[in-house]
């Protein structure tokens, strides 16, 4: 499962982590301490918040959709990997 998560209530700091089940339903466990995509560099589109994940597979890639946004702008990334918890 991909999901939307932040360090602290006070910013705008959404990052995009992977968790595993091994029924789909109960007992998630992070892919890592980390999340799989961070926020962008100081002055990206996406310097302030990334999140929305959604996953699609085609053929051996992994294809993870966001949106993303600062304080001027908002938008849709694309982030591509054959390992679906990244590079």
């Amino acid at each position: 499962m991909f999901y939307e998560a932040k360090n602290d209530m006070t910013h705008a700091d959404y990052q995009i982590g992977l968790a595993f089940s091994s029924d789909g339903e109960t007992n998630w466990v992070r892919s890592g301490p980390e999340p799989i995509l961070s926020f962008g560099k100081s002055g990206g589109w996406d310097q302030q918040s990334v999140g929305g994940p959604a996953a699609i597979k085609v053929g051996e890639t992994w294809y993870l959709f966001f949106s993303g946004g600062s304080d001027i702008f908002d938008g849709i990334g694309v982030a591509s990997s054959k390992n679906i918890a990244g590079p």
